[in-house]
């Protein structure tokens, strides 16, 4: 096996964080406050959760869990690919401006 197969990449960071936080407030170990913090960092995936939040908690609880923290495996996955471009080395040409040594016209 591969190094790059078993060592853990920083995209996973973010989703996970988002998972565990938001399994610690179902469960009940975190303030259910943080659960709008949660909503507001998930804002263009989770306005489907404003929308199913007050017939059906269950659906926009999975939600939150499933599709947002896909959410943020993709941002993280973009996140890698910008900066993996900004870090790969750049083909310079150079223009070098020759004098000409002789003298007169």
């Amino acid at each position: 096996m591969t190094q790059e197969a078993t060592r853990f990449r920083s995209i996973h960071v973010l989703p996970l964080l988002h998972f565990s936080v938001y399994i610690g407030i179902i469960v009940g170990v975190v303030p259910g406050v943080a659960s709008g913090y949660i909503l507001l960092a998930d804002l263009p995936i989770s306005i489907v959760v404003f929308a199913l939040g007050w017939q059906h908690p269950f659906f926009a609880n999975l939600w939150i869990l499933i599709v947002c923290t896909l959410w943020w495996y993709l941002l993280s996955l973009a996140m890698e690919w910008v900066l993996s471009k900004l870090r790969e080395p750049k083909d310079v040409i150079q223009f070098t401006i020759r004098r000409d040594t002789r003298e007169g016209p």
